[in-house]
């Protein structure tokens, strides 16, 4: 969790930064664009994964498009190979931050296992 606001501070930093480079006006106007274009790249996927570890279903549903694209790829150049990333493993991490994430919220709001298993959506 705590990564997490470090990144999410890190991510605000380097949007400050780049709004006070570009209104100091020291930089390139390419410069500026790539560094915004790049910053709000990096926002949106955030944003992004935070939607799809909110729930098990999207989690799944994300995963097994991305790991179906990968292999199909991968076997491209590796065709002996028709599964090189494993599912159930990325599943299991994901599964695990979501848990991390949105039930912790639910313990800590609510100290009584009866409120947390009511607030909690993690099945």
């Amino acid at each position: 969790m705590q990564f997490i606001f470090l990144f999410i501070t890190f991510e605000i930093l380097l949007i400050l930064g780049l709004l006070m480079l570009a209104i100091g006006g020291n930089a390139n106007n390419l410069t500026i664009l790539v560094a915004g274009s790049l910053a709000t790249l990096l926002v949106i996927a955030t944003v992004g994964l935070a939607v799809i570890i909110g729930s098990k279903r999207r989690i799944n549903s994300f995963l097994a498009f991305t790991t179906k694209l990968i292999n199909r790829v991968i076997q491209i150049v590796r065709p002996k190979y028709p599964e090189t990333i494993n599912i159930a493993r990325a599943q299991h991490t994901f599964n695990e931050l979501h848990e991390t994430i949105w039930c912790s919220r639910t313990i800590t709001a609510c100290s009584k296992s009866r409120c947390y298993l009511l607030l909690c959506k993690c099945g």
